[in-house]
């Protein structure tokens, strides 16, 4: 049954989505090893003898992540859309809409940097961040970023709107079928949920020290 007021999203338009959220997770744990190549380099043990408070430099992490997910979906979908065509015929709302997902989902993969961040220093091993970014495969899978999972089973894509890059990637392709933003908040506030839950967790694990 159509109760779609939109034409029905293409393949370019899915994988555009689908990549672009991928990728996007992937930025999560590249930030976080680069935070503990900086701890192994002493530039952390530098930063807390200037006088810097610890969750001041886990607060960058996070904030350099948001930006970096932001800014790289933002260039994703410009260019797509000029070149290519993706997304063009499309009014402000849309935009709009679009603006406030992205922005959502940037702050959920910030709130992933700082909680890898945390744990790599606390543990003093990077191996969490290198098993997430291996991970990221299995998001994408289970988000539907390689194909729509619902083709396989139903519950299979309610587990993938639980993943971050699922319910973000989600709420895009209703926002493309004629959705308003209203519609698709029940699936941004899962991502909200969890930006809330992995800061708390990020604050609670980081350690409160130089670290040597």
């Amino acid at each position: 049954i159509q109760i779609s007021v939109e034409e029905p999203v293409n393949a370019f338009q899915y994988y555009t989505i689908g990549m672009g959220v991928m990728f996007a997770l992937s930025t999560a744990p590249a930030l976080a090893n680069r935070a503990f190549k900086e701890k192994e380099q002493h530039v952390f043990g530098r930063i807390m003898l200037s006088g810097t408070k610890p969750l001041t430099y886990l607060s960058s992490k996070m904030v350099s992540g948001t930006l970096i997910t932001f800014v790289q979906l933002v260039i994703l979908f410009t260019l797509s859309t000029l070149i290519f065509g993706t997304f063009s015929g499309r009014d402000s709302d849309f935009w709009i809409n679009v603006f406030y997902t992205t922005g959502l989902y940037s702050l959920l993969v910030g709130s992933l940097t700082s909680i890898l961040t945390s744990i790599s220093l606390y543990a003093n091993d990077n191996t969490t961040a290198g098993f997430f970014g291996s991970f990221v495969s299995v998001f994408a899978f289970l988000g539907g970023s390689f194909t729509p999972v619902e083709q396989f089973s139903e519950s299979l894509k309610q587990v993938g709107n639980w993943t971050p890059n699922g319910a973000t990637m989600t709420s895009y392709l209703q926002l493309l079928q004629g959705f308003n933003f209203q519609e698709v908040i029940p699936l941004m506030m899962r991502v909200i949920e969890m930006t809330v839950i992995f800061i708390l967790l990020a604050v609670i694990i980081f350690p409160k020290r130089r670290l040597d």
